[in-house]
């Protein structure tokens, strides 16, 4: 596991979508089988970060879903990036 400093730089640069996924425990609790390693990091971070806005915390999530559906595909970031980005 990211210390609490990376875990929270990481959820400053991943901040937009993981604020939504992570608004409410349900959405969370039904995207977790699918997110790989970096993302189930981030949103935990998110989450406690915004523990106190939000109606859940930590404990409330069941993180034991975490990417059990998760597969890495052999596609490098890079050539996901846009042409002025490289």
């Amino acid at each position: 596991m990211m210390t609490s400093l990376s875990r929270m730089a990481r959820c400053g640069l991943a901040s937009g979508i993981m604020c939504d996924v992570t608004r409410n425990r349900e959405s969370l609790q039904c995207l977790l089988p699918w997110m790989g390693p970096v993302s189930v990091d981030t949103a935990h971070g998110e989450v406690s970060a915004h523990a106190r806005s939000r109606s859940y915390d930590l404990d409330d999530v069941d993180w034991a879903s975490s990417s059990t559906g998760y597969e890495r595909i052999s596609v490098s970031s890079t050539s996901l990036r846009p042409a002025s980005l490289l």
